[in-house]
């Protein structure tokens, strides 16, 4: 016959189970359906709550009433005393994580703080099954005392007096409705230990039931709370971040398609031999003006790639000698050295083509001499190039500023300093420095700088390797081919049909994606150049229209203001053959043609 203390744990283990269930389902797919994730230090009181109530069921029905020592007793005994030890140390720890910040998991593996308490927590098992226990049939019911009782007993409160003191260390930083949880708990337990030995009435499961209620709404719920709004919090700042890249993305490709035209119309002017010397140095003003521009432009880019860790660079084959030639501040020095003795000088050891990160490296170049200029007032700053088979990277380009000045005195000091933060890169008025030093260490290679009176040297080691040697440019021919370019912007077809055309490749020239699928048709086609960022539809949508049209199998390459980071892995998975930045010239243009072999070389 079922009595009214099986009743009420019956129901009580019925209720708390279906409860334990559906937060563990609620918790499971909030944690992207991961078991351990889900299963916290609240969820574990639950459970071992729900454990309790088993024991306690089976004791009252199933004690051996003839053999009070008998195993099934004594099993029921201790694992009854495990219960009540293990729901207070999970409690402590609950109410320890989430009220007073404590470092603790339910994995041990977590850290060594949580792998000391898991330690402890198994030896405090082991002892409680290992000491003995005094077993009593009391009015019908489970009663049991001895040195098993007593060490769950003291190990309960000495867990419980960490809560308390912490308490009383933190009480000026606490709140107050989150600390209330605890000592309810404390003060129930002390009226349900009174009337057990007063009245042998049990009330330790009601107590329990109603403390987990209690700190559920008065911890756990305002935990969730919490969490909530950071999640909240954090998804706005991905989206803001988003928005900001995208924007400065869509603003960068606005800024540089214009500019682009600019540079290549202003040095195809300079190559004109009838203009006068004043034009030709107006002319160089505004390539180099532009060229800063742009060099601003990428500085930024790199910024928000580097923040948003899309930082997989494009390794191409180039010449170092070329770029070095045209960047921004070589053009300045030219220009105006400003007292100044500027030097360059390259190792004959180079070889003429070298495979890297060439972007990246001439924004290397071109942050850390812009950074020595804001210092060097007098005297030399020397730009070295040179080429080492055995840098602490390998294979690799060697790039050193040497700076020359009267009174000059460890001008990289602070360089180790600048290479941790991109954050501190751009607050700090070095940011050249500090971001030439954060590229370098992008791209796996090393710096190296000391200073001596008068004197300061700083020196890059890149990883490079020798490039695949390619015939002269001026030998190809492209004779009998035709390609179809692509791009919304006029004064873009003027410019790349007038590449094209050097390589002998006829062209046709369209302005949408709209009139490329027609194009496509209705002409025959060896290349398409397909510019990414159009109105209406875009490249790689008009891309996966012509995909659609039968038997098409004709080569495509983007066409892109962007930089050339992480574009060859994005534009190869989308399926084109290659990509081109703009502003392209006629070496870029045969680099990817002879590189994915889409034309024949007539030398």
């Amino acid at each position: 016959m079922l009595d009214i203390r099986n009743a009420y744990l019956i129901l009580l283990f019925i209720y708390t189970f279906v409860v334990f269930l559906m937060i563990m389902i609620r918790d499971y797919y909030n944690n992207n359906k991961s078991f351990l994730k889900s299963f916290n230090l609240f969820n574990g009181c639950l459970f071992i709550f729900v454990m309790g109530l088993v024991i306690n069921i089976v004791g009252n029905n199933f004690y051996d009433s003839n053999n009070w020592y008998s195993l099934k007793n004594v099993l029921l005994a201790k694992g009854y005393c495990a219960y009540l030890f293990s729901f207070i140390i999970f409690l402590t720890s609950y109410y320890c994580v989430n009220i007073f910040n404590f470092e603790l998991h339910l994995l041990p593996t977590k850290n060594k703080k949580s792998a000391l308490y898991f330690g402890i927590y198994i030896l405090s098992m082991i002892a409680i099954f290992a000491l003995p226990i005094t077993i009593n049939i009391k009015n019908g019911g489970f009663a049991f005392s001895g040195p098993s009782v007593i060490f769950t007993m003291v190990g309960a409160f000495s867990a419980y007096s960490v809560v308390i003191i912490n308490f009383l260390i933190n009480i000026k930083k606490i709140d107050y409705f989150s600390a209330f949880s605890p000592f309810l708990f404390l003060a129930l337990i002390i009226l349900a230990i009174y009337f057990q030995f007063k009245v042998n009435l049990s009330l330790y499961e009601l107590v329990i039931a109603f403390s987990l209620v209690v700190t559920y709404f008065g911890v756990e719920k305002r935990e969730e709370k919490l969490q909530s709004d950071i999640s909240a919090a954090i998804i706005s700042l991905e989206k803001g971040a988003r928005f900001k890249s995208d924007f400065l993305s869509n603003m960068s490709h606005e800024i540089k398609t214009p500019l682009n035209s600019i540079l290549y119309i202003s040095r195809a002017l300079n190559e004109k031999e009838s203009l006068n010397y004043t034009v030709k140095r107006e002319i160089n003003d505004i390539i180099y003006s532009s060229d800063m521009l742009q060099e601003v432009i990428s500085n930024i880019l790199m910024i928000n790639k580097i923040e948003n860790e899309k930082t997989t660079f494009n390794k191409i084959n180039y010449n170092i000698k070329t770029e070095v030639k045209t960047l921004p501040f070589v053009e300045k020095m030219k220009i105006d050295p400003n007292g100044i003795n500027f030097f360059v000088y390259i190792d004959p050891d180079v070889p003429d083509l070298i495979y890297g990160e060439k972007e990246i490296v001439r924004l290397i170049i071109n942050n850390v001499l812009t950074y020595a200029l804001n210092y060097v007032k007098s005297g030399s700053l020397t730009l070295k190039i040179s080429w080492d088979e055995e840098t602490p990277t390998g294979t690799g380009l060697v790039v050193e500023v040497e700076n020359i000045e009267e009174g000059i005195v460890d001008l990289y000091h602070n360089i180790d300093n600048l290479s941790v933060s991109i954050f501190d890169c751009v607050q700090n008025s070095d940011f050249g420095l500090g971001l030439a030093s954060i590229l370098t260490n992008k791209i796996g290679g090393t710096i190296e700088y000391e200073a001596e009176e008068n004197r300061n040297n700083i020196l890059f080691n890149i990883p490079h390797t020798v490039g695949v040697k390619m015939e002269n440019f001026d030998t190809i021919s492209y004779a009998g081919k035709k390609a179809l370019i692509v791009d919304d912007v006029t004064l873009n077809l003027k410019i790349a049909s007038n590449v094209f055309s050097s390589l002998n490749i006829e062209c046709d020239l369209v302005s949408s994606g709209y009139d490329c699928i027609e194009y496509v048709k209705q002409n025959t086609y060896d290349f398409i150049f397909l510019d990414i960022m159009m109105p209406n539809m875009n490249g790689e949508e008009t891309f996966k229209k012509l995909k659609e049209i039968d038997g098409f199998n004709i080569p495509v390459y983007a066409l892109t203001a962007d930089d050339a980071s992480n574009a060859n892995e994005k534009y190869k998975g989308l399926g084109f053959s290659g990509f081109i930045v703009k502003p392209f010239t006629k070496s870029d243009i045969v680099n990817v043609l002879e590189i994915t072999k889409g034309g024949d070389k007539e030398c």
